[in-house]
């Protein structure tokens, strides 16, 4: 047969018409494809607030057409996903509520449903069915109980059957007129209703965990908590009523307030939450198609293209939820090697995107870049993810405005973190620093700055050297540590005064509570501190209350403005730590003990190998403020610790924490170096360990993040054996850290200061439950009751491997003190 004749034979009974109507829908699909991976690529970019226009230009045709490709095909799994789970959310009492929806699509709404004379009598009917249904099952299962010795399940069901038999005379009999049901079928209509119940129970949930959440503090896992919880109760009222019930008008109402609430929420979510609901009431009329009988039928349908439009809405939805991710890649160019994420590469060059990573799991100064092939060395791929985010969540009112070039705007009432936090930038782009310089010597993103103007801290004592025996102002500076503090924290070691200069927010300056007169001294000074007649319940009263500040924000900025530093907001430092200038306030004190007995240490940390009588040099760090993340994310701890730091307690202000160097009583040579942390966890770390490391011939030290216990420099995870490792203690390296060289560091002698024996808090200890939770050993169960606000510290010489020095008069210490100074020459 000639190809005429095969077309004409074709053509008569149909099948060419076919062909041409798949061949042109596949043409259709793939241009459809193109456009979708064009389009997501395009939104994708501008989530990660990259120059979209240009860099979807450097995308190659194959690579926007895997992008839709694999965009709708992942959304097509999620869409058949949410109807199979609608499908199963309306499938409670179907039996019922069911002949109700099918009116409604039918009917073409809810009004003419209702104005259905039949249709109140027919759902009677089946209420009557399905109580009567009911009724046999429970009185199956009396009689198989009556057999057993099972009285109590005999009774149950008796009374069961007993019930629905009364309630099924009171409706009318089953209609045998079978069920009347919409031409695309019960399963359309089911997951139509499925959609409806969902949306609505979903957005209620929502609302009411968002408020609960506002009005009582609780953690943010409570309130999803509650909100699950509010989920399925609406969900079981929405399928025990039917959708009848409510007039049209209600109806009408109820999707005006979602389709408002979506458009002022984040963007992303108001995209879904649209989609549902247009799948919730669009979709009755879709119900109304009649089921395509063939592979032609279903093309010339409008299903496929529904279909596809709604996947292409959720791969927007999905594309433009920040983070966004690229994968890593490191490019060798000129010697220099650039970190960030890999776009595309051509014949010309490699195209990447980079950004300066932030402590939150957000970035900021996102660029495209283009490196010509001319300079390229190497390039390598993988090796992880770089992620964008700017932690902006616009609502899809406030895009609309900048699209009509309106400036300003709108709140954003609804948001969802539809994926999860991640560190941001790939470890790429250093910070701009207006302050300190980096130095890789110490460790990676470590940034070291000058001492301060005249050697001597802002507020700051006067150094050892200048107030300290020759001989024990050598040995102090000589073992001084060099200490890393990350920039996450908002915290680093100073002097007492420095936080005695802090000021609130409406100028409130630092109070001393005493029960003596005057019972409030305001502003507290350092020599108030060491008055006659000071007592044990004594204690400072910083400007930001206890109570009101659970994490470490209040308190840093208290202490920035008693240092008259304008930091800007969170992004702005942490892309620019430099402004915080900590060199200038940091100082460490120092304290010699002189001889120290083994048993001055607690007995858990105690080592066999540490003789008594070693010399201790003690370094004391005075942080303002202790939060320890007691929930945390692990993946994000060591790159973004305030975002993965979920649940603080041990919340107190002031925070003592030291190190001692214990040294040869004859020779001075360091023999033991000592670590205090937390309550029993201290530990003893031979001095020729390879653990160690030194900078410039002085111990590398780290404080953790929040509770600052020390730890020898490193990054990760230190899980906290007295928890039995439930908790850990966290290195933070990835957001910065800030290095208070000993070179650079002004050292002060303790024991010259007013305070050294002050016997009060050096912090808040306003109520009988903070100072409890202070004397608390730190345990498994001291975690489970949650101590969250604890009393400020003692002074160092009143604590830990000191007991008994502050005894006596204060001359008498003194006269000690001196004494000591000598015998360490």
């Amino acid at each position: 047969m000639s190809i005429g004749n095969r077309f004409r034979a074709l053509s008569s009974n149909g099948e060419l018409r076919t062909i041409l109507w798949v061949a042109a829908a596949a043409v259709g699909v793939i241009a459809y494809v193109y456009v979708v991976g064009w389009i997501v690529d395009l939104v994708r970019l501008s989530a990660a607030r990259l120059p979209a226009s240009a860099a979807v230009g450097a995308l190659s045709g194959e690579q926007l057409l895997g992008d839709g490709l694999r965009s709708t095909l992942l959304m097509a799994a999620v869409f058949v996903v949410a109807c199979v789970i609608a499908y199963f959310s309306s499938r409670r009492r179907w039996d019922v509520q069911g002949q109700d929806w099918h009116h409604i699509v039918l009917k073409h709404g809810v009004s003419n449903a209702a104005a259905d004379e039949h249709a109140e009598d027919q759902r009677q009917r089946r209420e009557g069915r399905r109580a009567r249904d009911k009724a046999a099952r429970a009185g199956a299962v009396a009689r198989r109980a009556e057999q057993l010795p099972l009285g109590i399940v005999h009774g149950v069901a008796e009374r069961a059957r007993s019930r629905n038999e009364d309630r099924a005379r009171q409706l009318p009999i089953e209609d045998p007129k079978p069920l009347e049901t919409a031409p695309l079928g019960d399963f359309a209509v089911r997951i139509v209703a499925g959609f409806n119940i969902m949306v609505l129970a979903a957005l209620i949930a929502l609302v009411v965990a968002r408020a609960v959440a506002g009005a009582v503090p609780i953690a943010g896992w409570g309130g999803a908590v509650i909100g699950v919880v509010v989920f399925f109760l609406i969900r079981w009222v929405l399928t025990r009523v039917s959708p009848l019930v409510f007039d049209a008008r209600i109806h009408g109402i109820v999707w005006g307030v979602v389709a408002v609430a979506a458009v002022f929420a984040s963007a992303p979510i108001g995209v879904i939450v649209l989609t549902a609901v247009g799948v919730a009431t669009l979709g009755r009329s879709l119900a109304r198609i009649k089921q395509p009988q063939s592979a032609a039928q279903f093309v010339r349908s409008p299903l496929p293209w529904i279909l596809l439009t709604i996947c292409l809405l959720l791969g927007l939805a999905y594309s433009a939820t920040p983070p966004v991710a690229f994968p890593r890649v490191v490019v060798t160019a000129a010697g220099a090697s650039r970190v960030g994420g890999y776009l595309s590469r051509t014949s010309a060059g490699v195209y990447i995107v980079g950004c300066t990573a932030l402590a939150d799991a957000t970035s900021t100064d996102e660029q495209l870049e283009f490196v010509p092939v001319r300079n390229v060395e190497n390039v390598r791929v993988g090796g992880g993810t770089a992620y964008f985010d700017s932690g902006r969540r616009p609502s899809i009112a406030t895009l609309a405005l900048h699209a009509l070039g309106v400036g300003g705007s709108t709140p954003t009432l609804v948001s969802a973190p539809l994926r999860a936090a991640q560190p941001t930038c790939a470890g790429g782009g250093p910070p701009f620093l207006s302050n300190g310089y980096e130095d890789p010597t110490l460790g990676t993103g470590v940034i070291a700055g000058p001492p301060p103007p005249g050697g001597r801290a802002n507020n700051g004592e006067a150094p050892v050297q200048d107030t300290a025996p020759p001989a024990v102002a050598t040995l102090a500076r000589r073992y001084q540590p060099t200490l890393l503090v990350t920039v996450a924290d908002q915290n680093w070691p100073v002097s007492v005064n420095a936080i005695l200069a802090e000021r609130g927010s409406a100028n409130q300056p630092v109070c001393l509570v005493q029960q003596r007169a005057p019972q409030k001294v305001c502003p507290a000074t350092a020599s108030s501190l060491g008055g006659v007649g000071a007592g044990s319940s004594d204690y400072l009263q910083l400007p930001v209350r206890l109570a009101h500040n659970r994490s470490p924000g209040g308190q840093f900025q208290a202490f920035l403005r008693g240092q008259y530093i304008a930091s800007g907001s969170l992004h702005h430092w942490l892309a620019n730590p430099g402004v915080l200038d900590p060199w200038r306030s940091a100082q460490i004190y120092f304290y010699y003990r002189g001889p120290v007995s083994v048993t001055a240490f607690p007995a858990k940390a105690r080592d066999p190998n540490v003789p008594s009588g070693l010399i201790a040099l003690e370094y004391w760090f005075y942080y303002p403020y202790n939060y320890f993340p007691l929930l945390t994310n692990a993946g994000l701890m060591n790159g973004a610790p305030i975002a993965g730091d979920d649940e603080n307690n041990d919340l107190h202000q002031g925070d003592w924490e030291h190190a001692d160097v214990l040294l040869d009583p004859h020779t001075h040579a360091p023999l033991w170096l000592y670590l205090a942390r937390h309550s029993f966890e201290d530990q003893f770390i031979p001095w020729n360990s390879p653990q160690i490391q030194f900078d410039q011939g002085h111990l590398l030290l780290q404080a953790a993040f929040g509770g600052h216990p020390t730890y020898l420099a490193g990054c990760g995870a230190r899980p906290r054996p007295v928890t039995y490792d439930l908790t850990s203690d966290w290195l933070s390296c990835g957001s910065g850290r800030f290095a208070f060289r000993a070179a650079a560091t002004p050292l002060v002698d303790m024991a010259r200061t007013p305070w050294a024996c002050w016997p009060g808090y050096f912090g808040e200890a306003s109520t009988s439950l903070e100072v409890q939770a202070a004397g608390q050993p730190e345990n498994v169960l001291d975690s489970a009751k949650h101590f969250v606000f604890v009393a400020g510290p003692r002074a160092p010489l009143r604590q830990a491997e000191n007991g008994g020095v502050c005894s006596g008069d204060p001359a008498a210490f003194e006269r000690a003190a001196g004494a000591g100074g000598r015998s360490g020459r």
